[in-house]
């Protein structure tokens, strides 16, 4: 499932790099957009990797709470990352917050994602350029494999 969300990004900004660099607000519009993509990606894995874990490990009505109570994350920054997986599991969220301490880079690029989407849904100026959000993109999407990994290896 993950995958299929990651690949609607990756799309995304592929077809966003071919734009003609000489048209600046068409280049603007789709940096905005592809930030939109972007942090709503991040927020679907989060609650992806969430369910995978309490489907396999979970009643069906803890299934059912933990799910909707995943409903109500938006925007989540790395802090807010951590906050949720704390709530699980105490080691997890150590375990993730010593990686964003380690991987300084992938914390600021969740950040600065969730930033400027709340930037943009709330019609303030934004300059964010698609080669901006592609840097961010893979730096982010790393923690997407290191949260599926820590929950979800057996």
């Amino acid at each position: 499932m993950i995958h299929r969300e990651r690949d609607k990004v990756l799309r995304v900004l592929a077809l966003a790099k071919e734009l003609p660099l000489d048209h600046a607000e068409l280049q603007g519009h789709w940096g905005r957009y592809a930030c939109l993509l972007c942090a709503g990606y991040f927020e679907v894995a989060l609650r992806l990797i969430i369910q995978k874990r309490v489907e396999q490990k979970s009643a069906p009505e803890i299934q059912r709470f933990v799910l909707s109570s995943l409903e109500s994350i938006q925007n989540p920054k790395a802090e807010r990352f951590s906050k949720v997986i704390r709530s699980f599991n105490l080691n997890w969220g150590d375990s993730l917050d010593q990686y964003f301490n380690d991987n300084a880079e992938v914390k600021e690029a969740i950040d600065s994602l969730m930033a400027n989407r709340h930037l943009i849904a709330h019609g303030k100026s934004c300059s964010i350029s698609v080669g901006r959000v592609d840097g961010y993109f893979k730096s982010a999407d790393k923690a997407i494999d290191y949260l599926d990994t820590l929950l979800n290896t057996p």
